[in-house]
């Protein structure tokens, strides 16, 4: 027994955007999700269609001002009532794994018994995924629903045949899904390609969606000082400044391995996105014009002042050498000698458990900087209501429509609710009329939190006010202290690329990528001249950045349009 409540709550602690639940029933209804109407359920065939019998959906186009006709069927359960058994990809954390594998785990099982469908579901490592995926892909073994990756955008996966069109599933197979993109145009333009085809089902947020990481800050030494939360610049270099001569903090900030913070933050005060990682490619967009933030003159301002920093001993002077991105050295932490980094939403309370009893410590969020009291950043950490690049139904699937009724699930109230909240009596009670989650989960100890959207796959539709119930209050104040600024200069990350322009993008950006990272830290550490910043900007002009800007220029054109 006591294996199987640790099964259940790993998962349901562990997958912070899947956390589950459910009210059993044989009818499922989808109104809240789209007040206008009344949502179906499409019946299943009475007998599983023989692979050879499949037909994909004929392509059609879908325009995004186009509404689908009113559901009239209810949606029955299960959706099979034969034996079928479809394969889904799922990234599954190996700590995870050591407990239960996800057929086991309580979710897993009620959707199963729910749907009918028994599903087979293919791990792979978050650590792993990319060469796993590269290596399936590579195969032609194709697992029936899988993510679209950086590698391979559905538009590219459906060009190759690698999956199917499933805009011909919206009014039947996929009517509750269908009727979610309906009810927000965010989540119809993120859904709809260049050519008006639905070919993923995707990621969604409700209104609640939160900022996952931003700037903290020890709040008890702010009081102790006598020092008011940090605004601008000036604000930020006193603070640092007086955690360093008063209390003797030789690390008072701590800065990301590529010579920019995790968010952009300390860069978006000059109007510019400079971060620079293995994932993230610095662009950004003013007035629908694409720039490219590390060649802008704006980013030698920045430098300078990150330069002047780190040689004053404001910054942790070993900042280049701490592999994560997200995660700050503890061991500065613990010994009182950093006060400013960035963090987690979900591992904020972390930090407590580091410091006995008698100790003052805490931590707190704070803005990003400011040239100016009142100034509003025009690009901070996005915050999408939906992702492009979902999941898909691969070509070879045998049953693509119990595939598609299957994914449909999880749209429905009750899929929502099971993926959301976990089973209930295990995973939620309703108080109130609400479901909150239970003591498995909320008094979890040594989970962290920050690992669940790396060991579990985006489920359906995602309600981030689930957590709240387990939130510190400096948690909460993050959710709209860290939400500061407009983002009116953001590049959306729902503006993709075609396969042409991912190529010929590819082929520059990798040697860029690779030279900002090093010079970036060379000029913020001193051991390059900001003198020499015209020829670093030269350098990188050589490498081709121009014609990158192109492609990300047309992708962004399109997703205007």
């Amino acid at each position: 027994m006591k294996k199987r409540r640790s099964c259940i709550a790993l998962l349901l602690v562990w997958s912070m955007l899947l956390l589950l639940t459910a009210c059993g029933g044989t009818a499922v209804s989808n109104a809240s999700s789209a007040p206008a109407e009344t949502i179906a359920e499409t019946s299943a065939p009475s007998e599983a269609p023989k692979p050879e019998e499949n037909q994909e959906p004929e392509s059609t186009v879908m325009s995004m001002e186009e509404t689908a006709p009113e559901p009239e069927l209810e949606y029955t359960l299960p959706i099979h009532d034969d034996s079928i058994s479809i394969s889904y990809w799922i990234s599954w954390n190996p700590d995870l794994s050591a407990v239960c594998a996800p057929g086991d785990a309580s979710v897993y099982k009620a959707l199963e018994e729910r749907t009918g469908i028994h599903v087979d579901y293919r791990e792979s490592s978050p650590f792993n995924q990319g060469q796993d995926f590269d290596l399936m892909i590579a195969s032609g073994d194709y697992v029936d629903i899988f993510p679209a990756s950086s590698n391979l955008s559905p538009d590219q996966a459906f060009e190759q045949d690698i999956c199917i069109d499933l805009t011909g599933y919206m009014d039947t197979y996929l009517r509750n899904y269908h009727a979610i993109l309906k009810s927000n145009d965010e989540y119809m333009h993120t859904a709809v390609n260049d050519e008006g085809q639905i070919l993923s089902v995707n990621s969604m947020y409700d209104e609640n969606v939160a900022v996952n990481s931003g700037l903290v800050i020890r709040k008890d030494w702010l009081d102790q000082l006598g020092l008011d939360m940090p605004e601008t610049y000036d604000d930020y270099h006193k603070v640092l400044t007086t955690f360093k001569n008063q209390l003797g903090a030789n690390a008072a900030m701590h800065m990301g391995s590529s010579g920019v913070l995790t968010g952009n933050y300390f860069c978006s005060g000059f109007g510019i996105n400079g971060y620079v990682s293995m994932m993230d490619a610095p662009f950004y967009q003013v007035d629908g014009e694409v720039k490219f933030g590390p060649i802008q003159p704006e980013f030698k301002d920045y430098l300078t002042m990150m330069n002047q920093w780190y040689s004053e001993g404001l910054i942790y002077k070993n900042f280049y050498s701490v592999a994560d991105p997200m995660t700050a050295p503890s061991d500065q932490i613990t010994t009182d000698n950093m006060g400013l980094w960035v963090c987690e939403l979900a591992r904020m309370h972390e930090f407590d458990s580091m410091f006995d009893s008698s100790s003052t410590f805490e931590i707190w969020p704070v803005q990003d900087a400011v040239q100016n009291r009142g100034d509003v950043n025009k690009i901070r950490v996005a915050t999408e209501m939906a992702t492009s690049g979902g999941e898909v139904i691969a070509s070879t699937c045998a049953y693509p429509e119990i595939a598609a009724l299957w994914l449909d699930y999880r749209y429905t109230d009750e899929g929502r609710l099971l993926l959301n909240y976990g089973v209930e009596g295990e995973g939620f009670e309703y108080v109130d009329g609400e479901p909150q989650l239970t003591e498995l989960i909320t008094g979890a100890e040594n989970i962290n939190f920050g690992l669940a959207m790396y060991a579990t796959v985006f489920l359906g539709y995602n309600e981030p006010e689930r957590m709240w119930s387990t939130y510190s209050d400096a948690q909460m104040a993050s959710l709209d202290i860290w939400k500061m600024g407009d983002n009116e200069y953001g590049y959306s990350a729902n503006a993709i690329m075609n396969t042409q322009e991912q190529e010929t993008f590819s082929r520059a950006y990798s040697d860029i990528n690779t030279y900002l990272l090093a010079e970036i830290v060379r000029f913020v550490i001193g051991d390059r001249s900001l003198d020499e910043f015209d020829d670093y900007v030269a350098d990188v002009e050589a490498m081709g950045i121009d014609a990158c800007i192109e492609c990300k220029q047309a992708a962004l054109d399109r997703y205007l349009d």
